[in-house]
């Protein structure tokens, strides 16, 4: 997944992140920060209540587990309703089934999560 700073001028590869973290400043402000490389870190974002930078940072878990991987195409036929029994089971792996041709294509394009506003 790519993600954007909340400035909008940095752009973040979540292969090349050690970890992010929530953590709070002085000033009652809450900043997602990532570390990466050689433990070098960068605060993303800051939002004015923990309740926020914990929604924000749910949503980018679940853009990242969402992230589509590629197609899968059956070369079987398949009864309809157990087609798309499978589909629901495939998609929610990153999977999506588009007919009954048998071929996974895998997609190089990563999901962007751009970080939000307070």
């Amino acid at each position: 997944m790519i993600i954007i700073s909340q400035e909008r001028n940095t752009r973040i590869d979540t292969e090349k992140i050690n970890f992010i973290r929530i953590d709070a400043e002085k000033d009652n402000k809450f900043n997602i920060v990532i570390n990466y490389a050689n433990d070098i870190e960068g605060i993303i974002a800051t939002y004015n209540s923990i309740g926020r930078a914990n929604k924000v940072f749910e949503e980018m878990i679940k853009k990242e587990a969402g992230e589509l991987k590629g197609i899968l195409k059956f070369k079987m036929y398949m009864p309809e309703k157990e087609l798309l029994k499978k589909q629901k089971e495939l998609e929610k792996q990153g999977i999506i089934v588009s007919d009954y041709l048998s071929e996974f294509t895998p997609l190089p394009t990563k999901a962007v999560y751009i970080m939000p506003e307070n």
